[in-house]
């Protein structure tokens, strides 16, 4: 209590070394059972069976009575003296003004954007890593769900997809690979121009400050040197995307038609309708057509996405840490910056 009082680490080092640090690994199979729930079943028939056996009359008849009461307890209205007892909110308990997240812009190396929000995080970062998706031509945009999925379930040439797995859950706190497709905001706040499209490919992750070397050292290995060709994975997520948009066509066929009509409003309509709707689902069946019997050309395709985006001349990063922190850290975000390739590929 005394080191803990005089600001001395603690906790961090018997976490660090019992849990981030801890080399011991135990590998669990589970099998599915078929039969598993009947037994279950059949033990709780036997002990209620054995239990009633043992009961006599007058303890059968508390038990019926016992159950009644409850019953009734729980069906009954609750009284207005202990309704009065629940907490609530009011207009009065709500703040009448928005916070706002603290934004400071500068640039890293190479004039790469960075934002950065000091906020309390505990000592925790987080980063997104953003890559400009408008320089892609229009006919590429379906395979973005596809590539993003490859970059975090496919491995590297160093780990495979599981080893990859386990070294992120180890080193980070999670990093996911998603798009941001938004209208851009007009002056003063005003709905910006139909025409207008802000679209990013975003890696997330989070990590202590002590590992954020390791997150941005995964982040570049999976950008740069994911394992694009796993044809195999590649078949398995098409056909997990099919089956998933067929099952929402049946429930929710309202919100694509929706969609559809959209897409001739605004380029981000039309993005969004590319990316996520009937005309997506036509997309999928002829890139899982070509996975299956053209497996080259796909990936010609997949590797030409990469080398388009991979650039520093469309690159952002945005922080958020501790106030403290963020200083500290930008030398680490300036070693990824130089790391990215300055410009697309040549051939892509």
């Amino acid at each position: 209590k005394e080191d803990w009082a005089g600001g001395e680490k603690v906790f961090e080092p018997l976490l660090a070394s019992l849990l981030v640090d801890n080399g011991h690994l135990a590998t669990i199979e589970m099998v599915p059972d078929a039969s598993l729930a009947e037994e279950w079943a059949a033990k709780e028939r036997s002990r209620l069976e054995a239990a009633k056996a043992a009961m006599g009359e007058e303890e059968l008849a508390d038990v019926i009575r016992s159950t009644a009461d409850l019953k009734r307890a729980q069906l009954a209205e609750d009284s207005a003296e202990d309704l009065a007892t629940i907490p609530r909110v009011g207009l009065a308990d709500l703040e009448a003004k928005v916070k706002e997240v603290p934004t400071d812009v500068s640039a890293l190396s190479g004039g790469v954007p960075l934002l950065t929000h000091p906020l309390p995080c505990a000592g925790v970062v987080y980063a997104d890593v953003l890559l400009d998706l408008q320089r892609l031509p229009v006919s590429e945009l379906p395979l973005l769900s596809l590539y993003a999925a490859l970059l975090t379930q496919a491995g590297t040439s160093e780990l495979d997809a599981t080893a990859l797995q386990r070294r992120i859950g180890a080193r980070t706190g999670g990093i996911d690979v998603g798009t941001k497709l938004e209208q851009p905001v007009g002056d003063s706040g005003a709905v910006g121009a139909p025409d207008g499209v802000v679209h990013k490919l975003v890696v997330r992750g989070k990590a202590v400050r002590d590992r954020l070397p390791d997150m941005l050292e995964l982040v570049h290995s999976m950008l740069t040197d994911a394992n694009l060709d796993a044809q195999p994975k590649a078949v398995e997520l098409l056909k997990e995307s099919k089956s998933r948009l067929e099952a929402a066509f049946l429930s929710s066929g309202n919100s694509f038609a929706g969609m559809r009509l959209s897409s001739r409003n605004t380029a981000v309509g039309y993005a969004t309708e590319l990316t996520s709707g009937v005309s997506y689902y036509e997309a999928i069946k002829e890139m899982l057509t070509t996975a299956q019997d053209d497996w080259p050309s796909l990936l010609a395709r997949l590797e030409r996405l990469r080398g388009t985006i991979n650039a520093r001349d469309g690159l952002m990063i945005n922080l958020t840490s501790d106030p403290d922190a963020i200083d500290g850290v930008k030398p680490q975000l300036d070693a990824f910056v130089g790391r990215m390739p300055a410009a697309p590929a040549a051939d892509a």
